[in-house]
């Protein structure tokens, strides 16, 4: 099974609100706004360049304050802020254990770390009030961030520069905001019987 750390580094989700506001608030204070006022769901394509090939792929996204739903490589990741529950279908297994928190999260799951951009990273410079390099408060793995938003508001790209040095791209295919579900959709509904190789570690 893919290791929850392999995917963490493939998959890069972000989102800004389609909402309108006032002037006076910046493009990436309605980034962090977003998270809190409605789900948002999206879709993305990423590529990470190593030292030996370039991984690329694509995934979609719903997010909603700390719990989440995302799938991509092949896995299926329900958090309901609790509890997150990693599936490989395929091989049916499964990986249950407890959310993380603030930076922890940024080596489990990017959503988390977005979702928790605020807290942790601060805003180092910024350019036509539509690009955003950002620099962390506290070690998550990453050593910058670089956000591009659209003329309309919306999120573009992201380019994070890793602590080994190499670069994550990530594309941003489609954003909607959708009313906030119910807490059951970020649980899996689906009994994991004997023929699961279930690891729970809560």
């Amino acid at each position: 099974m893919k290791t929850v750390s392999s995917f963490a580094v493939t998959v890069l989700l972000l989102c800004v609100p389609c909402l309108s506001f006032s002037q006076n608030v910046t493009m990436l204070e309605r980034l962090f706004e977003g998270f809190d006022s409605s789900c948002v769901c999206m879709g993305f394509t990423y590529s990470l360049d190593t030292e030996s090939a370039k991984v690329v792929g694509k995934g979609d996204l719903q997010v909603q304050g700390t719990s989440y739903h995302m799938t991509g490589n092949g896995l299926e990741i329900f958090c309901d802020g609790s509890s997150s529950w990693i599936i490989d279908d395929s091989a049916m297994e499964v990986v249950i254990e407890p959310a993380a928190d603030g930076a922890e999260a940024a080596g489990i799951s990017p959503a988390l770390l977005l979702a928790r951009l605020e807290e942790i990273f601060v805003v180092e410079s910024s350019r036509d009030g539509r690009i955003f390099t950002m620099d962390p408060k506290v070690e998550c793995g990453v050593l910058d961030a670089v956000l591009t938003f659209n003329e309309d508001g919306r999120l573009r790209s992201c380019r994070f520069t890793l602590e080994d040095g190499q670069i994550l791209d990530v594309r941003i295919t489609y954003i909607r905001n959708e009313q906030k579900k119910a807490a059951s959709f970020f649980c899996p509904d689906m009994d994991f019987d004997s023929d699961w190789v279930v690891t729970d570690l809560r």
